[in-house]
């Protein structure tokens, strides 16, 4: 979802669009696999999700320079 704005300067054929907005990506997932000494570690996936639920979208910014040939 965003908004964007765009206008040619007639005359010149020159122009400029500009667009913001957020995109989602879906529900961020971890999977975590490991042997040994580190192998509790895998036991973290639940805490890390709840940390990064918030991720779910994120900012998009454009910025464009445009001419238009006659």
């Amino acid at each position: 979802m965003g908004i964007g704005l765009g206008l040619v300067h007639p005359g010149t054929g020159f122009g400029y669009m500009f667009d913001i907005g957020a995109m989602y990506q879906g529900q961020p997932r971890v999977d975590l696999s490991a042997t040994g000494l580190l192998e509790p570690s895998t036991e973290q996936e639940p805490i890390i999700e709840k940390n990064i639920r918030w991720f779910s979208f994120y900012p998009v910014v454009s910025f464009g320079l445009m001419y238009v040939f006659h």
